[in-house]
Order: structure tokens, then C-alpha cells, then sequence
């Protein structure tokens, strides 16, 4: 799970900060083909977490754990700051700083 969310976190981290550097000189084209790409790359991680939450949940016989109580925030933050992300390359792209 470890492994899963330093992938995530790298491919977010790249992603944000080309959206912020370049977003606003990126043509069209560039900008879609850079967000498609980051949203095949990154819904990986983010499945994988909620495979591994699903598999750590199974494995304890459906015991209440830390990581398995709510194993739905842990996937759930990273769909919300993949959202948060796409929705940054959007503003910085229509909002080019000076």
C-alpha cells in the first residue's frame, strides 16, 4: 500500500507542477494529451490502494483494523485530489499568472 501511494503521490506531484510552470503555455492539444495521460497513469495507484485495502480487510476475517475501519478514505482522498489536480491544470490554464 506504502508503494502505491509514493506512485501516486509522484505522478501528482509532476502533474501539478507542469500545471502550474507550463499549464498556461501549453497548446490545446498538449494539454489534453498531458491530462489524459496523467489520468491513465494515475488511476492506477488508486485502484491498486483499493485492492490492497479490500485484500488487508479480507485477510482479518473482517476484524475492525485501523487501515480497514473506513477503507474507503484512503482511495477516496486520492480520487478527490486527482479531481482537485485536474481541476488546477483547468484554472491555470485559463488564468495565466503574470
Amino acid at each position: 500500500m506504502g508503494e502505491d501511494a509514493m506512485n501516486f503521490f509522484t505522478i501528482l506531484s509532476a502533474y501539478l507542477v507542469v500545471a502550474y510552470f507550463v499549464g498556461a503555455k501549453l497548446s490545446k492539444f498538449q494539454g489534453w494529451a498531458i491530462s489524459f495521460l496523467y489520468c491513465i497513469y494515475g488511476i492506477g495507484p488508486i485502484v491498486a490502494t483499493y485492492i490492497s485495502v479490500a485484500d488487508l480487510w479480507s485477510l482479518s476475517n473482517h476484524a475492525p483494523h485501523p487501515a480497514t475501519t473506513y477503507f474507503w478514505m484512503l482511495p477516496g482522498a486520492r480520487v478527490a485530489a486527482w479531481f482537485v489536480s485536474l481541476g488546477f491544470m483547468i484554472n491555470a490554464r485559463r488564468n495565466p499568472r503574470a
